[in-house]
């Protein structure tokens, strides 16, 4: 069979197809034209949407027009005003520069531009059907542009059927026009959908008043500010702090010289710096722009421009990093640690590292640990909890679920109580203002606007707050709570002056055991204590590699390893801190951790990972039973850590019912 003759195809059918890498669906129509009116200088915009854009698209700008010879060649392919020769794709400031937008929308639908400048009298109208002219004229109008898109694909039936919903479109129009409008306060953008409104900002040049319109107050309140600058890159924005995350990466919106992108490189980055403060699989929401000479980006990747490359990607990463953290750090979210050193370069003088409180001194309820514990504030927990094995407590245990002292002004159990029966179940005591797993609520019926905002809680509802910011120092209020008891041998109910706290008596303990063991291990090394029956391990020949490899780093950490021939080694010595039912286990975790050693970004994050499977396997378990001196010295040490809000891991460890919640439990206002 002889091959079929090539021939170049008609210029609408090249057309058509080329209009597939530009535009997707209405939202990338949405786009293309918001960004060509915010690159004409405009201080107003208006989005006009039909029917989730299936029936047409309109954007209203104030901006400076096209001039009427300019009309129809700006449907040309590859006609731009933006650059003019190769090198300026190196340089590029503006949002477009293809000249593939306007083409491409021409092509799959029926336009209809208005546009003037401010040195012409009159304005140009143009109408095109599938990239043919059909009327060009003269009309009255004010200095600007006025572009109507009708029956988008309506002559690509193939394209039009994968068109999703009328809230599926609309939904993907509103976060693509609210993200362009965080990017750009100093304009006033409006977004309709079938005549209602669904987005407007005010246009006065703050970020926060434009995120503020959009997403609402309680994120806005929940914001902290970035602005940090190195190595000539410049990060700023905001980033929620770490009791407000999502469990998706979609709130999250990054800027690269003004123009939003997507980037893996970019979101590495956030999820470095919020390390160990979020939970496992849970994402802070962002708005984050980076400012960098445009010769070190590469935004010419894709006809869509959500792609983009950098020179030095490692570098960008890095500053990203460091610039959030910085930002969490000022208000109280991260420890003031040291940066790590080198294990094999550590010099061995305990005094070396000093760490820097965060907290001031308080004594707390020291009378009452005295009596238990003794004098000796640094003895820790576990020392107290020998002594208090030894000269008994005096709480009552009832039901087998709650405990509480004989001098406590009010029962756990009774309060647990009446709230279970006002549907204040467990699954409510959340630390978050909402759940994770929930989206952003919408306003006159989300489903149909796709409008994004925050819910705000029923008047049912009981609305209990994560710890308060403020500029008190965290570990003084918890020095001074009050422990009254336990609740299923796990929870710590704790009395403050502003209501009453509930403590995960495990994280909380794994917290006070990390910064503890991350001390020793930075100084000297962990302490170790010598097996009665040494463990004899069969482990395989890379695991066996790993730990020969590794037998100063095994020391450092607590542990004494003999190689006992083939692929079985001993395990003489352990760290003492560590429950000696974990023993095995916490030492496999470790080998694994090794193994994977090239997963890890630098060796400090491996010893920090280290250390905290060690805080976590040496912690108190939940159902464990704690006498009251017990509970009281745990909250003592805690106070003394510089994170006392999170565990190792990023789990919150304590939430706040205020008394103001309680008389609203009980019907007392």
């Amino acid at each position: 069979m002889a091959s079929k003759k090539i021939i170049i195809l008609d210029e609408s059918v090249a057309n058509q197809i080329a209009a597939g890498e530009v535009i997707e669906r209405p939202a990338s129509v949405v786009k293309e034209l918001v960004e060509n009116s915010i690159d004409a200088g405009s201080t107003r915009i208006q989005v006009e949407v039909v029917n989730g854009g299936r029936t047409s698209i309109r954007v209203i700008d104030n901006g400076e027009g096209i001039n009427r010879e300019d009309v129809v060649i700006a449907f040309e392919r590859h006609a731009t005003s933006k650059i003019r020769e190769a090198t300026d794709l190196f340089s590029i400031r503006t949002l477009g520069f293809r000249g593939e937008a306007l083409p491409s929308i021409a092509a799959v639908s029926k336009v209809t531009l208005k546009t003037r400048t401010a040195n012409e009298k009159v304005g140009t109208l143009l109408k095109l059907e599938g990239g043919e002219i059909k009327d060009l004229r003269d009309i009255g109008m004010a200095v600007g542009t006025d572009f109507l898109v009708e029956d988008l694909f309506y002559n690509t039936p193939a394209r039009y059927k994968y068109l999703k919903t009328t809230t599926t479109e609309l939904s993907q129009i509103s976060d693509i026009f609210n993200r362009i409008a965080v990017a750009e306060p100093q304009i006033a953008m409006t977004l309709i959908h079938n005549g209602r409104l669904v987005s407007r900002t005010p246009g006065t040049g703050r970020m926060l008043d434009a995120i503020l319109s959009i997403f609402g107050r309680e994120l806005v309140d929940n914001l902290v500010e970035v602005d940090y600058e190195e190595n000539y890159v410049k990060v700023w924005g905001y980033v929620t702090i770490p009791t407000v995350y999502r469990s998706s990466r979609k709130h999250q919106s990054f800027y690269v010289n003004g123009r939003f992108v997507r980037s893996t490189l970019l979101s590495r980055g956030v999820s470095e710096a919020y390390y160990n403060l979020l939970p496992p699989n849970r994402h802070p929401i962002v708005f984050l722009f980076v400012k960098i000479n445009p010769v070190h980006v590469d935004v010419n990747v894709h006809p869509a421009k959500f792609e983009i490359r950098f020179s030095r990607p490692e570098i960008v990463m890095d500053v990203v990093t460091k610039g959030i953290r910085k930002a969490l750090q000022t208000k109280n979210y991260l420890p003031t640690f040291k940066p790590m050193e080198k294990v094999q370069n550590r010099q061995k003088k305990k005094d070396e590292l000093e760490l820097s409180s965060l907290f001031e001194d308080d004594p707390g309820r020291g009378d009452s640990v005295e009596n238990i514990c003794g004098n000796d504030i640094d003895s820790g927990f576990d020392e107290c909890r020998e002594k208090n094995i030894k000269t008994g407590g005096d709480e009552k245990k009832e039901n087998g679920d709650v405990i509480y002292t004989q001098d406590s002004k009010i029962s756990a159990g009774r309060v647990a109580e009446r709230l279970a029966k006002l549907g204040y179940q467990k699954k409510n005591w959340d630390p978050m203002y909402r759940s994770p797993e929930s989206e952003y609520r919408t306003k006159d019926n989300q489903s149909q606007t796709g409008e994004a905002n925050f819910s705000e809680n029923s008047e049912a509802e009981i609305a209990i707050n994560r710890v308060s910011d403020s500029s008190k120092k965290a570990g003084t209020f918890i020095a001074n709570l009050r422990p009254i008891g336990q609740i299923h041998n796990t929870y710590i109910i704790a009395e403050g002056k502003d209501g009453f706290y509930v403590i995960d008596q495990h994280v909380a303990h794994e917290r006070v055991l990390y910064e503890k063991l991350m001390e020793s291990f930075r100084n000297k090394g962990l302490p170790s204590q010598r097996l009665l029956i040494p463990l004899t391990l069969e482990l395989t020949l890379q695991e066996v590699q790993v730990i020969q490899k590794n037998k100063e780093l095994f020391v450092q950490l607590g542990y004494e390893v003999e190689n006992f021939g083939g692929k079985t080694v001993i395990v003489r010595s352990v760290p003492r801190r560590v429950d000696a039912r974990s023993d095995k286990d916490l030492f496999l975790e470790i080998v694994d951790l090794l193994l994977e050693e090239k997963k890890v970004k630098d060796r400090a994050r491996l010893y920090d990972k280290l250390i905290t499977e060690m805080a976590c396997k040496g912690a108190i378990k939940a159902g464990e039973y704690l006498e009251q001196g017990e509970m009281v010295k745990l909250l003592q040490d805690l106070s003394r850590t510089e994170n006392p809000r999170f565990c190792p891991h990023g789990r919150p460890i304590l939430f706040h019912i205020s008394e103001q919640d309680l008389l609203k439990a009980f019907q007392r206002i």
